[in-house]
This record gives structure tokens, sequence and C-alpha cells, in this order.
């Protein structure tokens, strides 16, 4: 059904998979284990982030467009 250099190449990337699958895990391991400090202080400054806006001030106006209110 497949020729000889098919199965090769099937066996050359199904090895190459398997060769690097455990270095993801371990990168993996490595970011939730060892840096987990660092992670964790990162969001958190990325999350809790406070930003003053001015509040946008102008007229109030009923549904015919007349002046309703007017901030000072």
């Amino acid at each position: 059904m497949f020729s000889r250099t098919s199965k090769t190449r099937f066996l050359v990337v199904d090895l190459a998979i398997l060769a690097i699958f455990p270095l993801v895990i371990y990168q993996i391991a490595r970011l939730t284990v060892q840096s987990h400090d660092v992670l964790v202080e990162f969001a958190n400054r990325q999350h809790n982030l406070v930003i003053e806006i001015e509040p946008e001030r102008g007229i109030i106006s009923d549904r015919n467009s007349r002046e309703f209110a007017t901030n000072l």
C-alpha cells in the first residue's frame, strides 16, 4: 500500500514527534512549578491595573433634541 520511502518518512516524523513531546512536557512543568511566583506576580500586574478615566461632560437632551440638562 505504501512505498518504502513513505514508510521511512512516517517513521522519521513519528520519531521526531516522540522526541519533541517530552521536551514540551518538561517546559510546561518547569513553567508551572519553578516559575510559579514570577508568573503569578506578572498576572496580578496585568489584571489589577487602575486607570483614572475622566468622565465626558456634555448636554443632555430629550428625544426632540432640546436641551434637557447642562453640566457646568
